[in-house]
């Protein structure tokens, strides 16, 4: 189809297509002109369409009539990548045979580019988008046009998991905004700065430069501070006739400042330059910062001059969020701007160059092969005194490439998974915790997660830390009910992990506590172990060889889909205060160096019971005549202690002896409670004649332990 202005549209084959790209067409009307004219959005929407029928323009114009339709542009970007925009439609991708970079690319990750092809093309199309004179409305409908791409998948799931979508990788030079969106600019952070500082007319219309995240952990000078981005980032604060201002040192001569311009002092020549000495001088860079791999754990990054020389070494230590190769980067340009500065110029400027001030560029001819230079000081009234620094590189500075292709991923701070469990102190455990069993679960794993809790969110404090990320999963098939005490041999738990591995133990490596699985069930959390775990084809696993509701936790099974988590060690106490006992208890966990709000806050309610306090339920219970009437005896057992087995009896675990008995008749009604100070309970025959004046038959006798900080524990009963 043709377009106005001597251009053509042409809808063909691809093979005409092709051909016509590249073949010129003669035309009597306009002359030689060419079928396509790409994105010449304005023609195509305001002239008439002829189409080319073997390369001939019809006569006739299609049915299209000009201003129509708006036009929607569906898919508006370009790739994070150095100079995208010069090729914006296309994409590196190492498994793909369509991989290109864009024209004369270094294939370096660049989301600056990316922002800035995207607002320049937002800005323009505001501003120059032609109201048509058809349907009334604008050429370009931005209100339905769509910038590419943001993903459907969550961030930072996608890219992170690799093993979950093989293109994760093409993220970090492809054309996704997720990630990059939210990306602060650095004049906004160094104006923040400056601003918390009382600073708040610094200039910073000049600096350019995205930060993923940048931290502030201890108290410090706002001015040592934006030091530090500086010496990263190449630029310097300068006081200025309008005011102060963070200026970048690289840029383009916009003053040339011939010899004969310049005022000569008394002594010497008109420009002295000196160097610094090669002791003096740095050939490598190490630059500090927070490695950007999901752990968020510190990493270096290094840079040295080409020579291979190292006649010094320096040390940058900034706490901004940075992948490996944006990193390297940073330190080859700090480096090389420390190179640069190793050279310097001292003049003495004519009153007509008053205009020129600190932070300027200037072209010096007095310098040998004229080179651009950086006013750094200014001093004196009329005749100033000025120092300046070279900006250019005395030779490459070898920061690394960039790894082939993609590389790793950006990935931010997960949500944590939280599961706070009420648990039976553990084998070995003497002492009660005074709280909840706290475990998380993160992908990626933040480093360190800060726990909090309190009644409510105004008043939550610091409870606990973790540092490991626990092993958890889900059933994926019925959890029967199972019995305490002794091995179940044809038992088993089907379970998915989200993260890790199970193995299979020894005998006596069990009974010492190896293999400890929590389930969730409606009776609260069961405490098994396991001795055998296979790995199955789906990735799940089965475990085999139990033993059941340890440390008196029930066991009366659970079913597909529970929560499971692996009791070993990598978890914390969260102390709970006695007051707070049986009330709800919200509990909020931040990666650290977050604040309470930050989207990767994870929340959760939970109300501790206390279990790791409730006494066992007695065992060997009987019942026996005497003269008087019946006996009932029992056996205690005790929390803490009680795997001493050369002992005569284990340790009692509470202030005093007691325990509450119960009799219930054969319909459940309770008939009789007494509290006893010793394991023996003596039913003369008279009170149970009263009790019982049909029999005793079908009666059921219950006993459980008192806690004077509990209550009564777990109860065991017997029928009669």
């Amino acid at each position: 189809m043709e377009g106005g202005e001597g251009y053509d549209w042409y809808y063909a084959s691809p093979a005409d297509r092709e051909a016509q790209i590249r073949t010129p067409i003669a035309d009597s009307a306009h002359g030689e002109d060419w079928v396509f004219r790409y994105k010449d959005v304005r023609n195509w929407w305001a002239n008439a369409h002829h189409d080319r029928p073997g390369g001939v323009r019809a006569a006739a114009p299609t049915a299209w009539v000009p201003e129509m339709k708006p036009v929607r542009l569906v898919e508006l970007g370009c790739p994070a990548v150095d100079k995208g925009a010069n090729q914006p439609n296309v994409f590196i991708d190492p498994k793909s045979s369509e991989s290109v970079a864009p024209h004369f690319s270094d294939a370096r990750r660049d989301d600056l580019v990316q922002r800035r092809h995207v607002e320049a093309l937002l800005s323009y199309w505001r501003a120059n988008n032609p109201v048509s004179g058809v349907y009334g409305g604008a050429m370009i409908d931005l209100a339905h046009s769509q910038v590419w791409t943001w993903d459907a998948r969550p961030f930072p799931e996608f890219p992170a998991l690799g093993h979950v979508w093989s293109d994760g990788g093409n993220w970090r030079l492809g054309h996704w905004l997720t990630g990059r969106a939210g990306q602060s600019s650095l004049a906004r952070i160094v104006a923040d700065i400056a601003m918390r500082c009382g600073l708040d007319t610094l200039d910073v219309s000049r600096l350019d430069g995205l930060v993923a995240g940048h931290v502030l952990d201890r108290a410090q000078r706002g001015r040592d501070a934006l030091a530090r981005l500086g010496a990263v980032f190449g630029f310097d604060l300068v006081d200025r006739a309008d005011g102060p201002a963070a200026l970048p040192r690289a840029g383009t001569a916009a003053t040339s400042l011939p010899t004969g311009a310049l005022v000569r002092g008394a002594e010497g020549p008109v420009v002295s330059l000196s160097r610094s000495a090669a002791s003096e001088r740095v050939r490598e860079l190490r630059l500090a910062h927070i490695g950007d791999d999901g752990d968020y754990s510190p990493a270096s990054a290094y840079a040295r001059g080409l020579d291979g020389t190292v006649d010094g070494l320096a040390d940058l230590s900034l706490k901004v969020l940075a992948d490996e190769g944006l990193a390297r980067r940073w330190a080859g340009e700090a480096l090389a701007g420390l190179l640069a500065s190793g050279e310097q110029a001292r003049l003495v400027l004519p009153p007509s160059a008053a205009a020129i001030e600190p932070g300027d560029i200037v072209m010096l001819e007095a310098a040998p092969d004229a080179g651009i230079w950086r006013l750094a000081s200014l001093e004196g009234l009329a005749a100033r005194e000025a120092g300046l620094e070279t900006t250019l590189r005395r030779g490459p500075v070898l920061s690394g490439p960039d790894p082939e292709g993609a590389g790793e991923p950006v990935v931010a701070a997960s949500r944590a998974v939280l599961r706070l469990l009420d648990l039976p102190l553990a084998p070995g455990e003497d002492d009660p915790r005074g709280g909840l069993w706290l475990a998380a679960h993160g992908e990626p794993w933040p480093g360190e997660l800060v726990v909090f809790a309190g009644p409510d969110g105004a008043s939550l404090t610091e409870r606990a830390r973790l540092t490991r990320r626990a092993v958890m999963g889900e059933l994926t098939a019925d959890l029967p009910p199972g019995f305490e005490g002794r091995w179940d041999r044809a038992g088993r738990v089907f379970v998915r992990l989200y993260r890790g591995t199970l193995s299979s133990t020894e005998r006596l490596a069990l009974l010492a506590g190896a293999n400890r699985l929590a389930v969730e069930t409606e009776a609260g959390w069961e405490v098994l172990q396991f001795l055998t775990a296979s790995l199955q084809g789906d990735g799940s696993w089965v475990l085999s060889t139990l033993l059941r509701g340890l440390g008196g936790s029930a066991a009366p099974g659970a079913g597909a889909g529970a929560r499971a988590v692996l009791l070993n060690g990598a978890g914390a106490v969260l102390p709970v205060a006695a007051h707070e006992r049986g009330e709800p208890l919200l509990v909020r966990a931040v990666p650290a160096g977050r604040s309470l709000d930050d989207v990767a806050a994870a929340e959760v309610s939970a109300v501790h019971a206390g279990l790791d306090e409730r006494p066992l339920k007695p065992v060997h219970l009987r019942q026996r005549p005497v003269v008087s009437g019946r006996e009932f005896s029992w056996t205690r057992r005790t929390r803490r202690g009680g795997d001493a087995w050369s002992a005569g009896s284990v340790p009692l675990a509470e202030a005093g002896e007691a325990y509450q008995v119960r009799l219930y008749d054969e319909g459940g009604a309770e008939r009789h409670a007494a509290t006893v100070a010793s394991a023996v309970f003596l039913l003369d025959s008279a009170l149970e004649a009263l009790l019982f004046p049909g029999g005793i038959a079908g009666a059921r006798f219950e006993v459980a332990q008192l806690s004077e900080t509990y209550g009564p524990g777990a109860a065991a009963s017997l029928a009669l």
